[in-house]
């Protein structure tokens, strides 16, 4: 169903403040948007809760780019859902400024540059509570889903040797993406 109006409005008030927060920090900064659900919510299964999640999340990032001028550089829809409330989470996050492209070959799994994971640790290992989240792009040409895994593994296996706990890190390919690992590190608002 609908939610009431002065809930929404409420809603895009502080999904506002996070856009202008973004605006603030400037291009390496983005958000990353998680749709949830309360248990119970929606009757058919885990599937409607999922899709009733991405839906939030999705129009959460269509608002942000819309209404609020964030390109779709700097927001996007998680594909991982809550089940904890109604609603979204909002994660911001800041984007390092290393060489992310990888060795020429189609099927080259390993970066150009050795000192960019060399600089994602350090900045990383830095602050002891520091997340980071990697992605790898597929690409335009549509690099094969199985070669972003492959690349993730091996960025992930990077750092790990270069003292990154792996539970700090988070890995994902991204769909459609340029066929380049980003880094990012977690930050809260107002730091």
């Amino acid at each position: 169903g609908l939610e009431a109006e002065d809930l929404a409005l409420s809603r895009q008030k502080e999904i506002s403040l996070v856009a202008y927060w973004i605006k603030e920090w400037g291009s390496a900064a983005s958000v990353e948007v998680s749709g949830a659900f309360d248990r119970g919510e929606v009757g058919g299964g885990p599937q409607k809760s999922s899709d009733l999640a991405l839906a939030r999340a999705k129009g959460s990032v269509r608002f942000l780019i819309s209404d609020c001028g964030l390109s779709a550089e700097n927001c996007h829809a998680s594909p991982a859902a809550g089940d904890s409330h109604q609603g979204v989470e909002i994660r911001s996050r800041a984007r390092l400024d290393v060489d992310g492209s990888f060795e020429d070959g189609a099927d080259s799994a390993h970066l150009r540059d050795d000192a960019s994971l060399d600089a994602v640790a350090e900045q990383t290992c830095a602050d002891r509570g520091r997340r980071l989240q990697i992605e790898v792009g597929t690409g335009a040409e549509d690099v094969s889903i199985a070669l972003a895994r492959s690349r993730c593994t091996a960025l992930l296996r990077g750092l790990a040797a270069r003292g990154v706990p792996r539970r700090a890190m988070s890995v994902r390919p991204r769909l459609g993406s340029v066929a380049l690992a980003r880094f990012f590190v977690h930050l809260e608002f107002g730091a």
